[in-house]
């Protein structure tokens, strides 16, 4: 990606950028809690956000919408390796809802390494169980969608709002 690593972070919150551009599925992001970044600090890793997070998805026809709830937390080492990190979780302030499918997150994220000044490798990685029925060829549009949300990310990010996100979250301790 043409950018830093503190850029993608940012870009890849959705407190601060709404991803509806590049994943198609998204329909809406609730911040359940948030965790002081300075609570998480093993060594060489440094906690920059820890959060917990409602994400809901559109439907893709003719299955049904869904939703799931995640322990979401970004960790960086160093000024080149950062991981964001997403796992499903319970939480008694976000019961089901019978207009979702509340799928779970076995393990997703991104790791990051900047290559760069203003060049990084991105790697996705998700795990996921749908959940109910889901029809094989919504399986392969999405699993085929989540690639090309990376390039429409890539081609499409105003990274200049990345940067200032980034600068505002190395100043804050990770906020």
């Amino acid at each position: 990606m043409p950018a830093s690593r503190d850029e993608i972070l940012a870009g890849f919150d959705e407190r601060v950028v709404n991803p509806t551009p590049w994943d198609k599925q998204f329909k809406k992001m609730t911040l359940l809690e948030q965790v002081a970044p300075g609570a998480v600090d093993h060594g060489r890793w440094k906690g920059r956000e820890c959060s917990v997070r409602h994400y809901e998805y559109h439907p893709v026809f003719p299955s049904a919408a869904r939703d799931t709830v995640v322990q979401s937390g970004c960790l960086v080492s160093g000024d080149d390796v950062g991981v964001r990190l997403l796992k499903s979780t319970l939480d008694a302030r976000c019961g089901p809802d019978p207009a979702y499918v509340r799928m779970e997150c076995r393990a997703g994220g991104y790791y990051l390494e900047q290559l760069g000044p203003r060049r990084t490798r991105v790697t996705g990685l998700v795990v996921m169980d749908p959940k109910g029925s889901v029809p094989r060829a919504v399986v392969n549009f999405v699993a085929m969608d989540r690639p090309m949300g990376m390039a429409r990310f890539r081609d499409a990010a105003p990274w200049a709002p990345f940067r200032a996100a980034a600068a505002a979250s190395v100043t804050n301790g990770g906020d």
